[in-house]
């Protein structure tokens, strides 16, 4: 394990020496964000700096300018005070949640895989682009995963248009989302209360999952299983693909805040309906091909074409 940071587009990291490994995280962290300004002096030197981070307790340190709980911690700060101090630097802090700070994960956790940095084939996602058209924006990316030139970073990005999708309005956007499983719910809401707009939704498709309801009531279109191909899915910074993609069983969905294009959608499902006998609803079919008809528990729901 090392320690990483990043100023705009510039990027520093190492990895700590051996006597270094026994210190404390919090001591790692501050001792961290001084190796940090230290590298990038003449950027910030004679500026006014804030300091991004998920610990806690090294914002304390700083903030307040040392502490009373920790010897170690205290010599950390008051070590990278002074330094700053010396180089007319003030130093301001910003809390960040670990889960966002994924540009600096990459840097310090060199070939580790992070389960918020998976990216779809480029060749998948061209193939959404033809079947719905492409997205203005993408909405849970970083600049390594980012599938469309107009994105949403959930750190601070200078490509980005802007940071943390949640906080934009998504009112009359066209977006593609990609986003980790355990925000889709908040992912969801969001877009129930947000007017005239439409989504390319990338999630799994687990019809006992409760956010399953949402997604059927804003569908435009037949729900599309990604094909499970070895390289459906890779971390960009290792180049490392998924290895349990039948767990997953991705599936894209269309979906839009439209009255029009709902309607006119469950106008063809009840024609298919006809067609097939009365019940494409209570049938879909799984990666491996297998056709379930009306399982117990299993949403109602159209029925699932590969793409």
């Amino acid at each position: 394990m090392g320690w990483g940071a990043t100023l705009g587009k510039g990027e520093i990291s190492g990895l700590w020496k051996s006597y270094q490994k026994e210190w404390h995280i919090n001591v790692k962290e501050l001792v961290a964000i001084h190796l940090a300004l230290m590298h990038f002096q003449k950027e910030v030197q004679g500026k006014l700096v804030q300091v991004n981070t998920d610990n806690n307790t090294a914002l304390a340190y700083i903030r307040k300018q040392g502490g009373t709980r920790s010897d170690s911690l205290y010599e950390a700060a008051k070590d990278l005070l002074l330094w700053a101090k010396a180089r007319n630097i003030t130093v301001i802090t910003r809390f960040i949640e670990g889960e966002k700070n994924v540009r600096v994960d990459l840097l310090s956790r060199g070939r580790q895989v992070l389960t918020t940095e998976w990216t779809l084939h480029d060749e998948v996602c061209s193939r959404l682009w033809i079947l719905w058209g492409e997205p203005s924006i993408d909405l849970f990316v970083t600049q390594k995963t980012k599938r469309l030139p107009v994105y949403y970073s959930p750190v601070p990005n200078q490509e980005a248009v802007a940071v943390d999708a949640f906080l934009m309005e998504w009112e009359g956007l066209d977006m593609y989302a990609f986003p980790p499983f355990k925000i889709l719910d908040r992912v969801l809401k969001k877009f129930r209360e947000s007017n005239n707009a439409r989504m390319t939704l990338i999630a799994p498709f687990w019809p006992m999952r409760p956010w399953i309801g949402e997604v059927m009531e804003w569908l435009v279109d037949t729900p599309r299983a990604l094909p499970c191909r070895n390289d459906l899915l890779r971390q960009p910074h290792i180049e490392r693909c998924h290895q349990n993609l039948l767990a997953l069983n991705l599936t894209a969905f269309r979906l839009s805040k439209s009255w029009q294009e709902r309607r006119a959608f469950r106008g063809k499902l009840q024609e298919l309906s006809r067609e097939l006998g009365g019940h494409p609803q209570l049938r879909y079919t799984n990666l491996s091909g297998t056709c379930l008809e009306n399982g117990a528990g299993l949403a109602t729901f159209p029925l699932l074409v590969l793409l």
